[in-house]
């Protein structure tokens, strides 16, 4: 679907040029979809340049995926696009909202400490 926006998309010039790159993942067996690490494996195959990337993303799970883009390596920046969480969310949505607080944090520990840095350290 979001292929096929972006091809349909009336672009402005300045936009012309962006190369559309979309993961092909697969679930993981034991998973039930594929996500933002599978995608970001998937990119890191195709031997990317360093530049500038725009991401896109989906509350509430953009920090959580952002944290899996962090340690990309020098000369790689992203921008994350993507909506917001709307005010008319399901409360019994909650569970998912702890759940993406759970997924960030835990990447978020998990990149600070591969990277030698005390993830609890203000």
């Amino acid at each position: 679907m979001i292929r096929w926006m972006f091809d349909s998309a009336e672009l402005p010039p300045e936009l012309g040029s962006l190369d559309f790159w979309q993961a092909e993942t697969t679930r993981r067996p034991g998973e039930l979809r594929s996500d933002a690490a599978d995608a970001l494996s998937a990119w890191r195959a195709t031997n990317p340049e360093p530049g500038r990337y725009a991401v896109l993303g989906k509350a509430p799970h953009a920090p959580f995926q952002s944290n899996n883009f962090a340690n990309l390596g020098e000369g790689f920046t992203t921008e994350w696009i993507g909506p917001g969480i709307k005010p008319d969310f399901v409360p019994n949505s909650v569970a998912v909202l702890y759940d993406a607080l759970a997924r960030a944090t835990a990447s978020y520990i998990q990149f600070e400490t591969a990277q030698g840095r005390d993830p609890l350290a203000a």
